[in-house]
């Protein structure tokens, strides 16, 4: 496995200076995003001692390894879709060849159409290119109709010969037969089965003026071309097309004694046409070229291919590049080691040649447990692509509908390490993710979804919005987690914040209609929001029905209470003396004892409720710092205490 390299844009070290610049006691270091290519660098000390930096050296220097474009992403999913396909269908049995033949004929044309698209774009072409090519010689021998036939089109299309260019010399040179390449160019043209450039070569030449004898040849050559066609599915070739041509090399024989050069290079042309085994290897240029040749010519037995490889390979070896190499081993037969090169290639082509190998039992031979089970090279190819898809956003999903169809342990945990680094954008993502984590079990990573999208909701003053998304998974822990954190806001700054959330009113003026979960946990919220509104009201009776509502509700958080006993600081005293009647009194003893000694949140309250009084002079003026002389907490907890023992007093008075 080999390193991405990374360049860092404007870094500080000169070209062949890194020895230098180290024995400063520089060094550099890195931080990657937790599930994508990219992170930052910067130069720090290597010694861990401080070191003096100069300007040039103080910055973050952006890294990004990635290397795929946006298009290829798309390729990605429209290549998983096409996958996609085969899992609906649980049973193996219930997919015939046909169908599967069908599905890889779309991957093959969804590469095709990508190939033309990436070519300018910041994708691994050379990679792409190579995977490109042996897929296609893998659907030309496992997935078509006429093995023969898509052979020559894959030498064709892999590297395209004779060229254009060949093609406009010949046939425009005066006369086309003393063009120094004619015969090179004929000869080509018969071993990949271009008869078509043969003829029309043939035709416009003066080979039957230059040698007489051979116009008769040259007819029934014309003839041969003209009535070949390529040998059937089941390996056989046309019986008395053959025929023509063995009696044709024995006329050859007997009727051209000489060794005129049209001569010679007729029976060169011959030969190739019988699939005589060294005349077609010595004209070949690659060892794929000569292969199809053979096997076109010679006799189009499949099971025939690993002689003619080891016929060809002494004389035309295999390249030592990837696409060669794998497709060396798809016409051996060797499948499970031509997958695990593609997979060096594109991950996103092996993963899905490996699906449809598999569909098509061509890698029942690697199955190494349970019968009937999907096959070892299947499975890790389809992790690996999974893993990388999971590595970027836009493909995330795409990576777990793979991680879904293997059943490995792997899976899971690539699924955990990375779920929780995707972006949230909208609810809709959110709830696929948790979607995700259901399926696969994934419960902590759920709750860390839910409570990181809530919160984001929460942060962006969409209150109702983040509740509304808890309850809507079930999640009622985060449901009431999220009330009493809007309930704790609201009462440190005295005031109901939420007026501008079109769900959260809605919520609170219609509670039925809501969730059952939410109708459960809002309540002490919706009384809040009323006791705020019955403020601004300055309806005094309602006000101290909300409070008594609240402070009498047993759910009530600790942490809490003490502040919303100081709501009840402006209406005790003789003035409200009837409506505070001892019952009342007692209940606020009661929540009383329930006071943690804590008093950060009143400090926090003072302070709110000075900074909105500095923005806004109209603030309410019945809030209750207001009634208290001294600006502390504990000055607020001592005439909170106060008040209340002279409540008491007061109600034992009016009972007298």
């Amino acid at each position: 496995m080999t390193a991405n390299e990374v360049s860092l844009t404007d870094a500080p070290i000169g070209q062949g200076k890194l020895n230098a610049w180290q024995k400063r006691g520089r060094t550099l270091k890195f931080k990657w995003h937790p599930s994508r290519l990219q992170g930052y660098a910067w130069i720090d000390s290597s010694t861990g001692k401080p070191v003096k930096f100069q300007n040039n050296e103080s910055y973050l220097y952006a890294v990004d390894s990635e290397k795929f474009s946006d298009r290829y992403r798309k390729f990605v999913i429209d290549v998983h879709e096409i996958v996609k396909e085969t899992y609906q269908v649980d049973d193996y049995d219930e997919i015939d060849d046909e169908l599967v033949d069908t599905y890889f004929d779309q991957l093959l044309r969804s590469c095709n159409s990508t190939y033309k698209d990436i070519q300018h774009e910041p994708t691994d072409i050379d990679a792409f290119t190579e995977a490109v090519v042996t897929v296609r010689l893998l659907g030309a021998k496992y997935f078509s109709n006429n093995f023969a036939t898509s052979l020559l089109q894959w030498v064709n299309r892999t590297v395209p010969q004779p060229t254009q260019k060949d093609c406009k010399e010949v046939t425009t040179y005066s006369p086309p037969t003393r063009y120094p390449k004619f015969w090179p160019y004929m000869y080509k043209c018969v071993l990949r089965g271009k008869f078509h450039l043969a003829l029309a070569s043939i035709q416009v030449s003066d080979l039957a003026n230059e040698d007489p004898a051979a116009a008769s040849t040259l007819d029934r050559i014309i003839d041969l071309l003209k009535t070949w066609s390529a040998p059937s599915d089941s390996g056989m070739l046309d019986y008395g097309w053959r025929v023509k041509v063995n009696e044709l090399a024995e006329d050859v024989i007997a009727i051209h004694k000489d060794t005129s050069m049209v001569s010679v290079q007729l029976r060169t042309l011959i030969k190739v046409l019988q699939g005589d085994f060294d005349t077609i290897i010595s004209l070949s240029e690659t060892w794929f070229e000569a292969l199809a040749a053979l096997f076109v010519f010679h006799d189009p037995t499949v099971s025939r291919l690993p002689e003619y490889l080891s016929k060809i390979e002494p004389v035309l070896p295999v390249k030592s590049v990837q696409w060669e190499n794998a497709a060396y081993d798809i016409l051996q037969g060797k499948i499970a080691r031509a997958l695990a090169q593609l997979g060096t290639m594109d991950s996103a082509i092996a993963a899905a040649a490996a699906e449809f190998c598999d569909r098509k039992g061509l890698l029942d031979a690697y199955v190494s447990f349970v019968p009937y089970a999907q096959s070892d090279i299947r499975g890790s190819l389809i992790m690996q692509h999974a893993i990388e898809c999971l590595n970027h956003p836009m493909t995330y999903l795409t990576g777990i509908s793979y991680l879904k169809s293997v059943d490995l342990l792997e899976a899971k945990k690539a699924a955990s390490a990375s779920i929780i680094h995707i972006p949230l954008n909208s609810s809709e993502d959110a709830a696929t993710l948790l979607q995700v984590c259901d399926d696969l079990q994934l419960k902590d990573e759920a709750k860390y979804i839910t409570v990181t999208w809530t919160d984001k909701l929460y942060y962006s003053d969409q209150i109702g919005e983040s509740i509304l998304f808890a309850a809507s998974v079930r999640q009622l822990d985060r449901v009431r987690s999220l009330m009493w954190r809007a309930f704790e806001h609201m009462l440190v700054v005295g005031d109901s914040v939420f007026n501008n959330d079109i769900i959260l009113s809605q919520i609170f003026q219609s509670p039925s209609a809501s969730p059952a979960q939410i109708r459960e946990a809002i309540v002490p919220l919706a009384v809040l929001s009323k006791l705020y509104e019955a403020k601004h009201a300055n309806d005094h009776s309602e006000i101290l029905i909300a409070l008594r509502k609240l402070i009498t509700f047993p759910y009530i958080p600790s942490h809490l209470v003490l502040l919303l006993l100081c709501e009840l600081i402006p209406y005790m005293g003789e003035e409200f003396a009837d409506q505070l009647e001892l019952s009342y009194v007692t209940d606020i003893l009661t929540t009383l004892e329930r006071v943690k000694t804590e008093t950060s949140l009143v400090d926090v309250a003072l302070q709110s409720r000075k900074c909105r009084e500095t923005v806004d002079e109209t603030a309410d003026v019945s809030a209750w710092h207001k009634f208290v002389t001294e600006d502390t907490a504990e000055g607020v907890v001592k005439h909170l205490r106060t008040q209340i023992s002279r409540q008491v007093a007061l109600c034992y008075l009016e009972e007298s």
